[in-house]
């Protein structure tokens, strides 16, 4: 079973053949997918500036790199001033929410409770006050309804 040496020629010229091929199909889907890519840069530059964005400045053109620079400044500035605005709110909303409990804890202590925890109890058993109120209040417009002649709405 030994090959001679012609067809081992021929298997080494056979693979290096398929060598060949393979390489050249490599090669024109390189190309073909290069050209593809061009083809979307291109379209994105168009989009670009169709839509009012400024091409990116090259090392040579000065002027470009100005307006960039602007535009960026621009943008930093709004959203520093948005955020600001953010700030001013939360700030005016915690206040609220200080005053709230500042009042709260003037009103526990003018009633007496000076602890934390004779503080929590008070709140807490005006909380199920406030409940028992709710309740009732919803079983009389149930009973209202059953009953069709209440004047109580």
């Amino acid at each position: 079973m030994s090959l001679s040496r012609k067809e081992i020629q021929k298997r080494k010229e056979r693979q290096e053949s398929v060598r060949k091929k393979l390489a050249e199909q490599r090669t024109e889907i390189r190309k073909e997918r290069k050209l593809v890519e061009e083809e979307r840069n291109r379209e994105r530059e168009m989009w670009k500036l169709e839509y009012g964005k400024t091409p990116p400045a090259l090392p040579g053109n000065p002027e470009l790199a100005a307006i960039k620079q602007a535009e960026r400044d621009r943008k930093i500035s709004e959203k520093l001033n948005h955020n600001l605005e953010i700030l001013r709110s939360l700030e005016q909303e915690y206040e609220r929410e200080q005053s709230s409990r500042k009042n709260i804890n003037d009103n526990l202590e003018a009633e007496g409770y000076m602890t934390m925890k004779d503080k929590m109890d008070a709140l807490h058993e005006k909380a199920l006050k406030m409940k028992r109120v709710a309740d009732d209040l919803e079983e009389a417009a149930n009973m209202c309804a059953a009953n069709k002649n209440c004047d109580i709405k």
